[in-house]
């Protein structure tokens, strides 16, 4: 089960199979009385239940395959489907279409590369299994709430500004923060591809070393930055839409706090250990250059 083609296939399979199942539970009365249940508008409250119900059936997979890894590409190819999905709405307008490109070409580029870097079943993220050396009889409970459910509701939340833009969008009301929203889109997907670029080429050849080059040199994390930006320009959308700046600008601060306070630490912390990384620390600054 650890080749990387029969760990895709898997993979991918157990996402179709989770995805129709889904198909099947909206038309169940239990749905119907949980989404009466919520007390959010129907546009908010159907993709939160959506994308829970989606989690809890990738966790089971990650149950029967004793893999939590099996959650990664969650992360982009939830977002992804459901943009695409609003293609086939009756009517679609330019506010629309910008939307779906940027997030269209963010999850793609995004999947690919889990596609590229995955090396099979047989492999899990290191820090599911540090997570689960640390919990132990309680890794279970912290496999769902800490490594699905929690990025499943960080996604969500970004989001929202996007819902906005669907659920309610003017024909005629196109305006210039549509397409600065639109260019930093581009630029968060230009950034990261180019960073992912630099590190895979740095790896074949530095294993154990640390890349201070390119846009490595300027930023420790030019990939999280580009996430950041991506769901700026989610939100940017939204503002464009009529959405007020508070409280949409949780949405995406929520992203930028879960990298800061967690993703980033549990990174930093195992790059400690490198020769160089207190001089790169130095130089480089988190996210945003120290100087140019």
């Amino acid at each position: 089960m650890g080749g990387r083609s029969l760990g895709l296939i898997v993979v991918v399979s157990w996402y179709i199979l989770s995805f129709y199942s889904l198909t099947l539970f909206v038309e169940t009365e239990l749905y119907i009385n949980a989404l009466g249940e919520l007390p959010l508008a129907l546009w908010y409250a159907e993709p939160l239940l959506q994308t829970t119900y989606l989690t809890i059936a990738i966790f089971v997979g990650s149950i029967v395959f004793r893999n939590a890894s099996m959650y990664d590409a969650y992360w982009s190819v939830v977002p992804l489907i459901f943009v695409l999905d609003q293609l086939f709405n009756e009517t679609v307008h330019v506010r629309e279409y910008l939307l779906i490109g940027v997030v269209s070409l963010w999850g793609i580029r995004l999947t690919l590369n889990w596609i590229y870097t995955w090396p099979g079943l047989l492999h899990q993220d290191w820090r599911y299994t540090m997570l689960a050396q640390k919990s132990k009889w309680l890794y279970p409970v912290v496999n769902f709430t800490g490594i699905h459910l929690f990025p499943t509701l960080i996604v969500y939340v970004a989001f929202i500004p996007g819902l906005h833009v669907f659920h309610d969008v003017e024909p005629e009301n196109v305006v210039p923060l549509d397409i600065i929203a639109a260019a930093l889109g581009l630029l968060a997907v230009t950034l990261q591809l180019t960073a992912d670029a630099q590190m895979h080429r740095f790896r074949k050849h530095n294993k154990g070393k640390v890349l201070n080059t390119g846009l490595w040199k300027w930023s420790r994390h030019p990939n999280y930055l580009g996430e950041v930006l991506m769901w700026t320009s989610v939100f940017l959308f939204g503002l464009a839409n009529g959405a007020t700046i508070w409280p949409f600008i949780l949405c995406p601060l929520a992203m930028l706090l879960m990298f800061v306070f967690i993703s980033i630490p549990m990174m930093e912390k195992r790059q400690s250990s490198k020769p160089g990384w207190s001089e790169y620390v130095k130089q480089a600054g988190l996210l945003l250059p120290k100087k140019f």
